[in-house]
């Protein structure tokens, strides 16, 4: 199995490295690619490497992500209407590095919600794609099948994230949003909190957890 995923891994840099020749080779030269049949020169295969470097390497956004690194209690509430009154929830969170500190893969465990039997289980991950220059995230539940894939930006001194969403609501069958924002609020606190719109199109606050660190 090891050996698979590596054969896969090394695909998928030779498909990047051939795709990335041309822009490197105009980059240098500013005459557009070889041509056809020509192999790049040896100066060109390196720039083209040191790109690559550049766009895998992990940097400070990343590492701002890790103030959401750790074990978590979780207590917090939600609604699925503005006009509706809040419920309250709660839960645990176990949430790590992975490959190089180049993400962080966030489980989340805690009560049912909405009526549905059951214990709520959620995972998901963060990064920063260096190419885009955005923050990407993906999540999925037990609530769902779908995966929900996220991009945005950081403020707030790189302390909160905020990744929007765009996908089909599977109820209605309609094209529909969500913002995920990440607030760190210190050593041993961050807060979740998810927007959505209401049945006019306004944003509204529907779901805020906040992770306080294990001792």
């Amino acid at each position: 199995m090891k050996t698979g995923v590596l054969v896969v891994g090394l695909g998928v840099v030779v498909v990047l490295a051939l795709q990335a020749v041309p822009s490197v080779v105009a980059q240098d030269k500013k005459g557009g690619a070889p041509p056809a049949g020509q192999q790049p020169s040896s100066d060109d295969m390196a720039k083209m490497m040191e790109m690559m470097t550049q766009l895998a390497a992990p940097g400070a956004p990343h590492k701002a992500l890790e103030g959401l690194v750790g074990e978590w209690t979780a207590v917090g509430k939600y609604r699925m209407d503005p006009a509706q009154p809040w419920a309250d929830t709660k839960g645990t969170a176990h949430n790590e590095t992975a490959l190089g500190g180049r993400f962080v893969l966030l489980h989340y465990k805690g009560e049912g919600m909405m009526g549905m039997p059951g214990e709520f289980e959620g995972m998901g991950s963060i990064g920063y794609d260096n190419s885009k220059k955005k923050y990407v995230s993906a999540w999925m539940d037990s609530m769902g099948t779908m995966i929900m894939t996220g991009e945005g930006t950081a403020d707030g001194g790189g302390k909160t994230f905020t990744l929007k969403s765009e996908f089909v609501d599977p109820m209605s069958n309609q094209p529909s949003w969500m913002k995920t924002v990440y607030k760190i609020e210190g050593p041993d606190k961050y807060v979740l909190s998810l927007l959505a719109p209401d049945m006019s199109g306004k944003e509204y606050e529907m779901f805020n957890l906040v992770h306080t660190r294990k001792k």
